[in-house]
């Protein structure tokens, strides 16, 4: 069982790595992939809700998170749990579910009031997930972006 806890600065390697990793997270049709290890460096620094689950002293998973007081608005940036470390049950097993409901009670203690996140339409993994902890499908928007 996974021991779910605040993200450190001695996280970032492997949590960089896995979220390297992880095709989903990829930015544009670029080079570009997650988030870079100074950004991971200022955000766990930062007073945003970021978890990792550990096994044995390894990072295994990991959800963050951005909390921005003035309008108590939450954001659920990216949840993982590494491939071979995925459980039996709901969604990607007990592992995610644990991640997932632990910032949300995070996110609440902190004063959330509307918490959000996006996921792929075709993710019905991570939709059933974030559904069994509370949150529930929201208007459908497009996503506009430009990688610069």
């Amino acid at each position: 069982m996974a021991i779910i806890r605040k993200m450190e600065a001695r996280d970032i390697p492997e949590v960089y790595r896995l979220g390297t990793n992880e095709p989903r997270f990829r930015i544009g049709s670029g080079d570009a992939k997650f988030w870079t290890i100074a950004q991971l460096e200022r955000w766990v620094a930062s007073d945003d809700v970021l978890l990792v689950a550990e096994t044995n002293g390894k990072v295994i998973g990991y959800a963050l998170s951005q909390y921005h007081s003035p309008t108590r608005k939450a954001t659920f940036e990216n949840l993982h749990v590494a491939e071979g470390q995925r459980g039996i049950g709901l969604a990607h097993g007990r592992t995610a579910y644990s991640l997932a409901s632990k910032m949300l009670v995070a996110l609440e203690a902190k004063g959330a009031e509307y918490i959000c996140g996006t996921v792929e339409p075709d993710n019905k993994v991570n939709i059933k997930l974030l559904e069994y902890i509370g949150l529930r499908k929201g208007k459908q928007v497009i996503w506009m972006d430009k990688t610069v």
